[in-house]
């Protein structure tokens, strides 16, 4: 029953992603067993993992800087992702795979402030991320238990 309601889960998630336009088909083992055809546009039948981890690997954290600078709005990767990194005179977007975190230095200018949120989301949609991602705002000094844990 689990396996059904998680299905039922993804393929909602899925339909949502891509705005409704996938059709929709249920196949039940019992009533309607797999055919040939379903395996071979499925690339041929394969051995199933026992189970499938709903957290990305840690390897997946990335993060930003928000920096104005240079006298224009800029976001640079940074090649490693750690609480060591943040700078109070910036705004930092940290992507940790299952939510996106933007962090605003108590130094940070008006405009960096103002537009975290705005990059945030950018980010999200440039890497084709479900819209659903959550996105939360963290003031220096105001840390959550997944954003200590950096």
């Amino acid at each position: 029953i689990m396996e059904k309601q998680k299905a039922a889960e993804l393929v909602r998630q899925l339909d949502d992603e891509r705005g409704s336009k996938p059709t929709i088909t249920v196949f039940d083992e019992k009533s309607s067993p797999p055919t040939k055809k379903f395996w071979d546009l499925l690339g041929g039948k394969a051995e199933v993992a026992k189970e499938i981890p709903d957290t990305p690997p840690s390897t997946f954290k990335k993060m930003f800087q928000l920096s104005d600078e240079s006298g224009s709005m800029t976001m640079t990767k940074l090649a490693s992702c750690g609480k060591q990194f943040l700078d109070p005179a910036d705004v930092f977007i940290v992507d940790v795979g299952t939510e996106v975190y933007v962090w605003i230095g108590s130094g940070a200018s008006s405009e960096e402030k103002s537009r975290g949120l705005e990059f945030a989301t950018t980010y999200l949609a440039d890497n084709k991320r479900p819209k659903r991602t959550a996105i939360t705002v963290l003031k220096e000094g105001a840390y959550n238990p997944t954003f200590t844990a950096l």
